[in-house]
C-alpha cells in the first residue's frame, strides 16, 4: 500500500476471498484483488492460522501441461507437444502396422511357424508402478501439489519405459521378420 493512502478494512468477503485462494493463486494476485499490501495479507494468513484455519500462501506453480492427445498431466508435452508415452505408442503403432505388412509378405507354413514360436516367448516383468503419495495429516495445499505433480512425472517416466520395451520388442520382431525374408 502507498504511504498516505487510506487503509481499507478487511472485510467478511476478503476474508473467505482469501481463505478461498490462498494458496490456489499467487500471493500477488491476491493482494491485487483485495487492494492489501503483501505484509498486510501474510499478517491477516498470520491471524487466521491462530485461529485455527488451515492456510497456506505459498503457491505451487505447476510445472506439467496436459498432454492434447491423452489427457494426462506431462513434464514431456511443455516442450514436444504431446507426451513421451504418446510418442512411443505412435511409433509403435507404426512399427506393428510395418510388421503386419512383412507378415503378410511371408509364406504360409513361414508365417506359421513364426507366429506359433512368437506366442512362446515372454516379456519381462515390468517396474511396479509408482504409489501416489499418502499422508497421515492431510498435507497443505502447495505440499499436495507438489506432491501430485511429481506422481505425475514418475508415472510418465514409468509408462515411457513400459512402452519403450515394447517398442524395442517390436523392431527386433521386425527385424527378424526382414531378415528371413532377405534370405528366402
Amino acid at each position: 500500500m502507498r504511504a498516505g493512502s487510506a487503509k481499507r478494512p478487511w472485510t467478511a468477503g476478503d476474508v473467505r476471498y482469501l481463505l478461498d485462494n490462498a494458496g490456489n493463486v499467487p500471493q500477488r494476485e491476491i493482494c491485487r484483488k483485495l487492494k492489501k499490501s503483501s505484509e498486510s495479507v501474510k499478517q491477516m494468513a498470520k491471524r487466521l492460522r491462530i485461529q485455527g484455519y488451515e492456510i497456506d500462501l505459498r503457491y505451487y506453480e505447476p510445472q506439467t501441461m496436459t498432454c492434447p492427445a491423452c489427457g494426462r498431466r506431462s513434464a514431456t508435452a511443455r516442450e514436444t507437444g504431446i507426451c513421451r508415452p504418446c510418442t512411443l505408442r505412435r511409433r509403435l503403432a507404426a512399427t506393428e502396422g510395418a510388421i503386419s505388412d512383412l507378415m503378410r509378405r511371408l509364406p504360409a507354413d513361414a508365417r506359421a511357424i513364426y507366429e506359433e514360436t512368437e506366442a512362446e516367448k515372454g516379456t519381462r516383468a515390468y517396474d511396479p508402478m509408482p504409489k501416489p503419495p499418502t499422508y497421515s495429516n492431510p498435507p497443505s495445499r502447495y505440499q499436495r501439489r507438489k506432491d501430485e505433480e511429481a506422481h505425475d512425472r514418475a508415472m510418465e517416466q514409468w509408462e515411457a519405459r513400459r512402452i519403450q520395451r515394447e517398442l524395442k520388442a517390436a523392431q527386433k520382431r521386425k527385424e527378424h521378420i526382414q531378415r528371413r525374408l532377405r534370405n528366402m
